[in-house]
């Protein structure tokens, strides 16, 4: 089981190391980035239901917004990602309680 994440919960929501580790991935760029499950999976070194679980997680508390994205005829495209933000200001509050606990 991961560790929850305090400094998310000064903001109201719950979010935990591995979801904070899917968020500050999609936040890299700034923008909303396409990918697949299994390009987190490759980064993070986490289960693809481990994944999922919080890509849930991070839409459920509003951190994240999914874009599904089909081809013409139907076809399921990479999902689009977009930190909103909620989910920067928790990257940024998790970002400085690392500080302080480093001594920074």
């Amino acid at each position: 089981m991961t560790k929850r994440v305090r400094a998310a919960e000064a903001l109201g929501v719950r979010v935990n190391e591995t979801s904070l580790e899917v968020l500050r991935y999609l936040n890299r760029s700034g923008r909303p980035i396409t990918a697949a499950v299994a390009e987190f999976c490759e980064v993070t070194g986490k289960s693809k239901a481990s994944i999922q679980s919080s890509l849930r997680a991070l839409t459920g508390e509003g951190l994240l917004e999914i874009h599904h994205r089909y081809l013409a005829n139907g076809g399921r495209l990479e999902n689009e990602y977009e930190v909103t933000e909620l989910g920067s200001q928790v990257i940024k509050a998790a970002a400085e309680e690392a500080g302080k606990a480093s001594g920074e």
